[in-house]
């Protein structure tokens, strides 16, 4: 189970009901998940039980940054806007529900 969905990726890229997409996106979802779970491990046991709707936000713009990677290369600044907004938004979480600036 991931933190996000597939359905908010595609939300975020403005995907419609393509399904073209659906493994990779996935993938990505799972690669987020992971990132998170690396960043988050050392203030609380990973995988989370109950997922804050923060971190759902995160993973899935997290997520949507890495599909960009492969598939808008043309355009790096809106690429890195997904995954750079999620990081800030993490270390603002943990900040907040941890008491920590890392």
């Amino acid at each position: 189970m991931t933190y996000g969905t597939r359905q908010g990726v595609k939300r975020i890229l403005h995907i419609e009901d393509d399904t073209a997409w659906d493994n990779e996106l996935d993938e990505c979802l799972i690669a987020a998940n992971d990132r998170i779970d690396n960043r988050l491990k050392q203030f609380v046991t990973v995988p989370l039980s109950t997922v804050p709707d923060m971190i759902t936000k995160i993973t899935e713009n997290m997520a949507a940054g890495m599909f960009c990677e492969n598939h808008v290369k043309e355009r790096p600044t809106e690429m890195a806007l997904f995954t750079s907004r999620a990081d800030r938004w993490l270390e603002e979480y943990i900040k907040q529900n941890h008491g920590l600036w890392t």
